[in-house]
């Protein structure tokens, strides 16, 4: 009677010591079973992350306090983002849906409304990976544009914009054409009267002195001035002459 008295407090005990190692502790993470996970996870608007866990898991509980650090840091800036566990050995039929769950525990980032498991994480759980993690597959990344390829927006102003400009340049050019014909032809009239005058100082340096000339025209003064003063020899002479003519009578 005694054995079996001492076999009821060591089963009493043990039960109570399992019960007590498989106790939910508490979590900033929502809860879910199987009756609240498809409509919860597959309806979602934002994205969600969950954590996959065992109640038997003592690591499960130590990640756990991380996670909740995690959300306790992302709750003011990440307010897009919803946080959610799963308990995998209580919701087996959540667990076979998603055979990347190989272990736990799991972290799963789930798109909005989507039934796939998009990555999972469970590597060092500490603070700063964890939430290194979540942002790193949750913020949405920029499509890097190749080098060359670039989208061109079609704008009519800009269209305007360039059609004048490229008739004043045009513009520009033909008036740059016609200067420098201007310029081409002064130059050649410039050359001409060059030409023309070294070809005339060339004919007058050549053109012989006409010393008759001169001689000529020395002699025609010789003779026009003693004709001049026979002129006037002949008129005094003739004038004293009538004079006496008169005394005479």
């Amino acid at each position: 009677m005694m054995v079996m008295n001492n076999l009821v407090i060591l089963l009493l005990f043990g039960c109570m010591m399992i019960s007590s190692c498989e106790e939910l502790w508490e979590s900033k993470a929502k809860d879910l079973s199987s009756n609240s996970f498809n409509a919860t996870i597959f309806s979602s608007q934002n994205p969600s992350i969950v954590m996959f866990y065992s109640l038997s898991c003592q690591h499960c509980k130590e990640s756990s306090k991380s996670f909740d650090t995690v959300i306790s840091q992302l709750q003011s800036s990440r307010q897009d983002l919803a946080f959610y566990r799963v308990n995998g050995p209580g919701n087996v039929d959540v667990i076979t849906m998603f055979p990347q769950v190989l272990e736990y525990p799991t972290l799963a980032y789930f798109e909005p409304n989507t039934k796939s498991l998009t990555q999972v994480y469970n590597n060092s759980w500490t603070v700063e990976n964890i939430a290194a993690w979540i942002n790193a597959v949750s913020i949405p990344k920029k499509k890097e544009e190749k080098p060359g390829q670039y989208v061109v927006q079609f704008d009519p102003k800009m269209c305007e914009g360039y059609e004048k400009a490229n008739k004043m340049c045009e513009g520009y050019g033909k008036l740059i054409r016609d200067m420098d014909e201007v310029k081409q032809k002064l130059d050649d009239v410039k050359n001409k009267v060059i030409d023309l005058t070294q070809i005339t100082e060339k004919k007058e340096a050549n053109q012989p002195t006409d010393k008759s000339g001169s001689w000529i025209t020395g002699i025609l003064v010789f003779v026009g001035g003693v004709f001049i003063g026979f002129l006037i020899c002949f008129a005094l002479f003739s004038k004293g002459g009538s004079k006496r003519t008169r005394a005479t009578v």
